[in-house]
């Protein structure tokens, strides 16, 4: 009974200790940044490390690696000073879009009919309310 306990016990503080681990996930800040298609010397992007891992990395063919940081600054260059300084900034690219898609605001300012009381609905309300309470009595 005890030898079960003490391994049931054993595991959970195992697993407590492995699954947060194993369920991370990459910041929401590493999104923002992607490798640049082409480095300083015009070679062409060819692969990609997960961008969730800091630093990533942007290899260009034979030309060699840069390794950037989450923030999109050049943490590293192994492409014989053929890196770009930073890395793309994709959000600053898709508020732009964001904003261009949105629906224009009305040039006009909202009407101040539209929050001032109007104390003859008001009124109504009220008698409407008394009625109300006088039947609910009554019943």
């Amino acid at each position: 009974m005890r030898r079960s306990t003490a391994i049931f016990i054993l595991i959970s503080g195992i697993a407590a200790i492995l699954l947060p681990a194993v369920n991370a996930q990459p910041s929401a800040r590493s999104i923002c940044y992607t490798c640049p298609e082409q480095d300083s010397g015009l070679a062409d992007l060819s692969s990609t490390a997960d961008l969730g891992y800091n630093p990533f990395a942007c290899v260009y063919g034979d030309a060699g690696t840069c390794h950037y940081s989450l923030d999109g600054d050049l943490a590293m260059d192994d492409n014989s000073n053929g890196c770009p300084s930073t890395a793309l900034n994709l959000c600053l690219r898709r508020r732009a879009e964001q904003k261009e898609r949105a629906l224009p605001k009305s040039p006009r300012a909202p009407s101040p009919a539209a929050f001032a009381t109007k104390p003859k609905v008001m009124q109504i309300r009220k008698s409407l309310k008394k009625e109300r309470t006088k039947l609910a009595y009554n019943a």
